[in-house]
């Protein structure tokens, strides 16, 4: 991409990089595979007994596992009719799709052979043990990436993709939706881990089922909240679905009595909630003498400024915000941010006495 001689020059080098890599990812996959002893290669496919098993498994499994993709392309068919709309649900879609693929997809496909081995054998004792850790270290993972969602997504579109053609108004429209898409990460990522207790005991079509009603629930919030709110009432769909989904998977395994949360992990989990709630508070980004002070003083000197116009005493606030942080230097929040910044500031810290300089 960094040879590309143009915009249209690069998208070309970028397909082929993609093609490429899954290329090397397929030739590794079946290196390794005949290292272990494992036959394959081009044959001719058979109907036999085993494969329609195979594919009476398959089907109902790979709809369950698209529930969430599935949800994402509804609500940008629902978006397509707003310009910019899909744009701004497709770059939310990247960042919180990044944890359900580092940790979400990670934890559930490793997951998937050792419960199996553990049901197979009749060990219950090591299948809830493995569930529990799968559950505690997933969110251990994704509960302090749920929390930045939700504490600054407008910092994190503005510092990554304003530029260009991408505005301002692009970034807090983005924001918004990444906002609601915060607390949908947890959902989506433990979707992931609770599906194989299903899959391990040969059960496709529970799942599917709930993917179903996923589906329901996001379309029906969706059409119901986007003429309402726009594109924040999409993700809110997405997430809201996805919650229902794990909800029913684990009302479902605690039924059956095939799992349900042990006792020591369910305190280890509430610690985890404990800890990512405290992230995402606006204490965790400010000195305690600041937010602990019965009277902040503002002593601004007034001029003119260039993105705020002027420097008085809501300005003056915008030297609290802790630039190391948020992992840029202060002035692109000058360039991007500074409106939003100063509003939230001032929200925030009200018990001010304010002397300007200069009237």
């Amino acid at each position: 991409v960094w040879f590309g001689k143009d915009p249209i020059h690069a998208s070309y080098l970028a397909a082929i990089g993609v093609l490429t890599a899954g290329l090397a990812q397929a030739a590794l996959l079946v290196w390794g595979c005949r290292r272990t002893g494992a036959r394959i290669g081009f044959v001719w496919p058979k109907l036999t007994p085993e494969m329609r098993g195979l594919l009476l498994l398959a089907v109902p499994g790979a709809l369950a596992a698209a529930a969430t993709q599935i949800n994402v392309f509804v609500s940008s068919l629902l978006a397509s009719g707003v310009n910019g709309a899909r744009t701004w649900l497709s770059v939310a879609d990247r960042l919180y799709q990044l944890p359900l693929g580092l940790v979400g997809v990670a934890i559930g496909v490793a997951l998937l052979p050792t419960l199996s081995r553990a049901v197979q054998s009749g060990d219950t004792e090591r299948s809830q043990s493995v569930m529990d850790d799968a559950v505690l270290f997933a969110m251990a993972l994704t509960l302090p990436a749920a929390a930045a969602l939700i504490a600054m997504p407008f910092f994190l579109i503005d510092g990554l993709y304003t530029r260009g053609e991408f505005l301002l108004h692009d970034a807090q429209e983005t924001a918004r939706a990444l906002l609601h898409y915060g607390w949908g990460v947890p959902a989506f990522v433990l979707a992931r881990v609770l599906t194989p207790a299903f899959f391990a005991r040969k059960d496709t079509y529970g799942p599917m089922k709930f993917a179903m009603v996923s589906v329901v629930v996001n379309l029906a919030c969706g059409l119901t909240l986007f003429p309402l709110i726009g594109v924040a009432g999409l993700a809110i769909g997405t997430s809201a679905a996805a919650w229902v989904n794990v909800g029913l998977m684990w009302w479902t395994l605690s039924r059956r009595k095939t799992w349900s949360l042990g006792p020591k992990a369910a305190a280890g989990l509430l610690k985890i909630i404990m800890a990512g709630a405290l992230m995402g508070r606006p204490e965790f980004y400010f000195s305690e003498t600041l937010l602990g002070a019965d009277l902040i003083v503002s002593l601004p000197k007034m001029k003119t400024h260039h993105w705020a116009g002027a420097t008085l005493a809501m300005k003056n606030f915008f030297g609290l915000v802790p630039g190391a942080i948020y992992g840029w230097p202060k002035n692109l929040l000058h360039y991007h941010g500074i409106a939003n910044s100063i509003v939230a500031l001032n929200r925030r810290f009200r018990n001010t006495f304010a002397i300007v300089d200069g009237i």
